[in-house]
C-alpha cells in the first residue's frame, strides 16, 4: 500500500493528480468529443442513455453526470468505473504517469516487489517450457481441449516439468534464493534443505491479482495424478479467499454489461472467453468467501451462477447463494443437465447459444426451491415440504433488506404449499436464532456503542430527528469535511478526536468511521493509515475480518462512504475553516438534539423541570458560544475571519433563536 510521511501524502496525490489528464483517462473508456473550451462530452458509463448528458472539464479536473449525478475527480472515476479502491486508483495513475511510489514500509513493500519478481521469472519459466518439446504432453492436451493459440497466449499458460527441481535450478541459477522460493510457494524444502518444486508435470494456469500481475499459480495434473488441481499456497502476494481467476481480464466487461459470470473452473474462464462471453471469472482453487463476493458487488449488481450440473455442483451453487446474497448482490443460476459443465456446453453449443442460456438463466429462487425438495424425500409428505421451506428460510433469512426478504419469501411459500403467514412466522423464528443472532453481517463494524431505539433527554437526536434509532443516510458537509481535514492536517484532527467524547460522535450518517477514527487517535495510530487501509480494503477497526454486505451498513458502507467523500472535486476552503469548525458544527447539532430532548422533558409533569431548565440553560449558554467561534477552552482564532463572524453557520445549523421556548 502506498504510504507517505506527514505532509507528503497530499503532495503525491496533487502531484500524481496534475501529471492525470482527466479527459485522457475517461476518454480511454468514454467516447468524448469537445463541448467547449476545456469541457467534453459523452453518454454514461455508470448508467443506460441515448443523449449524452456526461461531462468532464479539464480546467476544474472532474466529470459530472447530469443524468445519473455521479461526478468527482480522476481518482473517483477509476474508482467507480473500475471497481478500485482509492488507493488502488493513486497506484495506477502513479504508475502511469511514471511517478515512483513511496511506502510507508519499505521493507514490506521491497519483500513484495521482490516476490513479485519470482513469480514474473517462474511465469516466464513454464510459459517457456510448454512452447518447449518439454511441454509437448500439455500442449497436445491443450489441443484436444480446444484452447487456441490465442486463449494460451492471452491467458499466459504454461507447463511445469516433470523434474523434481525444474524450477528451483533455473530460478537459482538466476540469483534467486530459497527463501525467496519458498516463501513464494513455488518449492518445498526437504529434511536435507534441498529444494522440490511445488508444481510437477503440470499444466499451468496463472492468477493474475487485480492490477494483473501474475500471484500464483494451478497447476492441472496431465498423467492422473491427485489431486487433479493444485494451487499456490497462499503468499504475503497471494490469498486465494480474496483473488478471483479472470477478473483482472474481465472488469471492463462486466462494468460494461452489468453482469458477471462465475464458474466453478479455469477452463471454463478459458472456453467462454475463446468462444467471445464476456464477464466470466471464477474462485481459485477455494470455496467463494466473503471477499470474492466483495469484489464483484464493487463492479456489478448481479451475478449468473454457472457451476457443474452434477451434485458437487449443486451443493457448490447451494453454498454460494447465500453469500453473494449477503454483499448484496442480484443472483441468477444457469440450469445445467446432470453430467455437464459449461465448458462441455461452450465447446458443443458455441458461444450465441451460451450467451442466450445466460441472458434467459431464472432467478436464483426456482433453484433453491427445486434442490430444497430433492433433497427432502419426495417432495410429497407435509414433513418434507417443511424442511424444504425451512431450508429456504434460513438462506433468505442471511438477505440483507427486509423487502426482498419479503418478496422472496412470498415467491417460495406458494409452492412448496404454504401460506405466506406461516412462512413470515417460521422467518421470524429462524432470525432469532441464536446461530442468526450471533453471525455478524458481512461488513459489520462494531465501532462503537450501539445507538438506543429512542434518545433520552441528554442524548443527541441527529438531524432533528427527534424519536428516530436510524441515523441519516448522507453524511452533513460538515461530516465530510472533517474527515477531509484529516488527510490536510491529520496531527491536528488526531488532538481534537482524542479530547472529543464518544457520544458527540453518535447519531450521524458518518458515525462509524469518526468513531473508528477516534478508536485510532486514543491508540496513538496513523489516521492516514485508517483512511488508506479502509479506502483499501473496507476495514475499520480492524477487528472484523467478516465478509462485506450491505452497501448502507457496516464496513463496506464506511468504505464508499470514505470513497465518496474524497472523490469530491470542490476542494477545503482552508482560509476561511479550520478542523475544530468541522467538530464545533456536529458538537452543535448534538446540543439541538438535546435541547429538544430538554423541551420534551420539561413538559412531563414528573420531571424536576427546575433542574431540567437549568440545564436547558446551559445547553443554549453553550451553543451561543459554539456560534460565536470559541468555548470555555478554546479562544475564537486570530487570523482569516472565521465563518461564525460573518453571522453564518457554514454548515446551515438553526440560530438559536429559531427554536421556540420551552
Amino acid at each position: 500500500m502506498a504510504g507517505f510521511g506527514d505532509g507528503s501524502r497530499d503532495d503525491f496525490r496533487e502531484r500524481v493528480r496534475e501529471a492525470s489528464d482527466i479527459a485522457e483517462i475517461v476518454g480511454e473508456r468514454v467516447a468524448l468529443r469537445p463541448a467547449g473550451p476545456g469541457r467534453y462530452t459523452g453518454l454514461c458509463p455508470f448508467h443506460d442513455e441515448t443523449a449524452p448528458s456526461f461531462q468532464v472539464n479539464t480546467e476544474r479536473g472532474f466529470f459530472h453526470c447530469f443524468g445519473c449525478k455521479e461526478s468527482g475527480d480522476v481518482f473517483g472515476f477509476l474508482m467507480k468505473r473500475e471497481g478500485l479502491s482509492f488507493v488502488e486508483a493513486l497506484q495506477l495513475l502513479a504508475r502511469r504517469a511514471g511517478i515512483p511510489i513511496l511506502e510507508r514500509n519499505p521493507a514490506r513493500a521491497s519483500r513484495d516487489e521482490q516476490l513479485r519478481e519470482v513469480i514474473r521469472k517462474a511465469l516466464a519459466h513454464f510459459q517457456s517450457a510448454l512452447r518447449s518439446e518439454t511441454g509437448r504432453s500439455a500442449s497436445v492436451y491443450l489441443r484436444e481441449r480446444g484452447i487456441s493459440r490465442e486463449t494460451i497466449g492471452e491467458y499466459g499458460l504454461g507447463f511445469a516439468a516433470a523434474d523434481w527441481d525444474d524450477l528451483s535450478k533455473a530460478l537459482q541459477k538466476a540469483e534467486i534464493g530459497k527463501a525467496a522460493l519458498t516463501e513464494a510457494g513455488l518449492a518445498r524444502e526437504g529434511k536435507r534443505g534441498i529444494l522440490f518444486d511445488f508444481f510437477r508435470n503440470r499444466l499451468i494456469v496463472p492468477v493474475f491479482d487485480s492490477h494483473g500481475r501474475a500471484a500464483g499459480f494451478a497447476g492441472r495434473t496431465l498423467d492422473g495424478a491427485e489431486p487433479k488441481y493444485m494451487n499456490s499456497p497462499d503468499s504475503p502476494i497471494f490469498q486465494k479467499r480474496s483473488v478471483l481467476y479472470g477478473l483482472h481480464h474481465q472488469r471492463s466487461a462486466i462494468r460494461r454489461e452489468r453482469s458477471a459470470i462465475l464458474f466453478e473452473g479455469y477452463f471454463d474462464c478459458l472456453s467462454a472467453w475463446q468462444a467471445g462471453v464476456s464477464g466470466a471469472v471464477a474462485v481459485c482453487g477455494t470455496a467463494l468467501t466473503p471477499d470474492h463476493a466483495q469484489l464483484l458487488s464493487r463492479l456489478t449488481r448481479e451475478v449468473v451462477l454457472a457451476f457443474d450440473g452434477d451434485a458437487a455442483g449443486r451443493n457448490a451453487t447451494r453454498k454460494t447463494l447465500p453469500i453473494l446474497l449477503e454483499a448484496p448482490l442480484r443472483v441468477r443460476v444457469l440450469p445445467l443437465t446432470a453430467g455437464r459443465d459449461p465448458d462441455d456446453v461452450l465447446r458443443a453449443e458455441g458461444g450465441e447459444a451460451f450467451r442466450r442460456a445466460i441472458g434467459e438463466a431464472p432467478g436464483f429462487l426456482g433453484f433453491l426451491v427445486d434442490d430444497a425438495l430433492s433433497r427432502t424425500s419426495s417432495g410429497a409428505a407435509g414433513g418434507d415440504r417443511a424442511d424444504a421451506l425451512r431450508e429456504v428460510l434460513r438462506v433468505l433469512a442471511r438477505v440483507p433488506s427486509p423487502l426482498d426478504r419479503e418478496e422472496w419469501l412470498a415467491e417460495a411459500a406458494g409452492p412448496l404449499g404454504f401460506s405466506i403467514e406461516a412462512a413470515r412466522e417460521e422467518m421470524a423464528r429462524i432470525r432469532r436464532e441464536p446461530s442468526q443472532q450471533a453471525r455478524p453481517q458481512p461488513g459489520n463494524i462494531q465501532a462503537g456503542p450501539p445507538q438506543p431505539g429512542k434518545p433520552s433527554p441528554g442524548e443527541a437526536r441527529p438531524e432533528g430527528s427527534r424519536d428516530s434509532a436510524e441515523p441519516p443516510r448522507d453524511p452533513t458537509p460538515a461530516e465530510r469535511d472533517l474527515i477531509r481535514w484529516t488527510r490536510e492536517r491529520s496531527a491536528e484532527v488526531a488532538e481534537i478526536l482524542r479530547s472529543t467524547d464518544s457520544t458527540d460522535l453518535q447519531g450521524f450518517a458518518s458515525s462509524p468511521l469518526l468513531l473508528a477514527m477516534k478508536k485510532a487517535a486514543d491508540s496513538e495510530e496513523d489516521l492516514e493509515a485508517l483512511l488508506d487501509g479502509i479506502a483499501a480494503d473496507g476495514g475499520g477497526d480492524g477487528n472484523d475480518r467478516g465478509g462485506r454486505g450491505d452497501p448502507h451498513s457496516g464496513r463496506e458502507a464506511i468504505r464508499r462512504l470514505l470513497i465518496g467523500v474524497e472523490a469530491e472535486p470542490v476542494p477545503l476552503n482552508t482560509r476561511k475553516q479550520t478542523p475544530q469548525d468541522c467538530f464545533d458544527a456536529l458538537r452543535l447539532r448534538v446540543l439541538e438534539g438535546r435541547l429538544s430532548g430538554l423541551r420534551d422533558a420539561v413538559r412531563d409533569a414528573g420531571v424536576d423541570v427546575g433542574t431540567l431548565l437549568e440545564e436547558l440553560q446551559g445547553v443554549g449558554a453553550e451553543m451561543d458560544a459554539l456560534r460565536r467561534g470559541g468555548d470555555s477552552g478554546r479562544p475564537p482564532e486570530a487570523g482569516p475571519k472565521r465563518l461564525s463572524e460573518e453571522n453564518a453557520d457554514p454548515w446551515g445549523s438553526p440560530p438559536l433563536g429559531a427554536h421556540p421556548p420551552a
